[in-house]
């Protein structure tokens, strides 16, 4: 059985919303999880989540925010493409993004407020409601970058 995800932090934030975890993880206060269900954002779920902070304190008020909304496969026009692959494990390297505005074939994408572009999985897309959302609520633990 895996256990919950337990990040440590450098700070003493308690106040903190959203937390960038590691490994392409981002951790989420149970206030603002109130507030993108009130909101009805999709394309995501949740797993608990603790955050130890400097201090020593342990924090349970946190979830993992899991993306699962989906927008397909990264378009050729991006620039991004497979530059080399094993094929014994399945490891594959990719060129990098070179023309973010065409990333998305949006005939893929599914619909949700948060989603993913493979090969990007680390990178969390997400709709310009969640964006002007999360710029209202002041929230300066992301990048928000717009394509």
């Amino acid at each position: 059985m895996r256990s919950n995800f337990v990040a440590s932090v450098n700070h003493i934030r308690r106040d903190q919303l959203l937390i960038s975890g590691w490994i392409f993880r981002w951790l989420i206060h149970a206030s603002l999880v109130a507030e993108f269900h009130a909101e009805g954002f999709t394309g995501y779920r949740l797993k608990p989540a603790s955050v130890r902070f400097r201090d020593g304190r342990l924090s349970t008020e946190y979830s993992e925010l899991i993306v699962v909304g989906w927008a397909g496969i990264a378009r050729e026009e991006s620039g991004i493409h497979r530059i080399w692959s094993c094929p014994d494990c399945h490891r594959a390297d990719y060129s990098p993004l070179i023309h973010p505005d065409k990333l998305i074939d949006w005939s893929q994408w599914t619909g949700e407020d948060f989603f993913m572009v493979w090969p990007l999985a680390g990178f969390t897309l997400i709709t310009g409601r969640v964006a002007d959302f999360l710029r209202a609520r002041k929230v300066k633990s992301c990048t928000i970058r717009c394509a």
